[in-house]
């Protein structure tokens, strides 16, 4: 599986983003009312991922981000809507320096130490 070809939006780590990501993993969605909401939405940055499942983000605040990004190689159609396996990686930035990240095949999203367990 690889992201080749697919949008990856980058979320900077907040209260706010948190339930942000968790609903687009749980319900493998990468839109929404959630996503749109004014509290999230002006921070979303955006880069197309390549066919290595390669991207690079530069001139980012230095914090917790997070990537999310459609799996492009299986898909499955529910009711006529192509629906993609949604992977999340939690990235490091640091200030000035360019950010290169690999998604991963699968997701180990949420990290355990973040959410409670009873969340998932």
């Amino acid at each position: 599986m690889t992201c080749a070809g697919e949008d990856v939006q980058l979320l900077p780590q907040s209260p706010a983003s948190d339930s942000v990501v968790d609903h687009m993993a749980r319900h493998n969605v990468m839109t929404g009312p959630e996503v749109d909401s004014a509290k999230v939405a002006p921070f979303i940055r955006h880069v197309t991922c390549d066919a290595g499942a390669h991207f690079t983000f530069s001139n980012l605040p230095a914090g917790v981000w997070y990537a999310v990004t459609q799996m492009g190689n299986r898909a499955v159609t529910i009711k006529k809507v192509v629906v993609k396996d949604i992977t999340v990686k939690e990235i490091r930035t640091q200030p000035g320096q360019t950010t290169s990240v690999t998604m991963p095949c699968l997701s180990h999203y949420p990290p355990s130490w973040r959410h409670k367990p009873r969340l998932w």
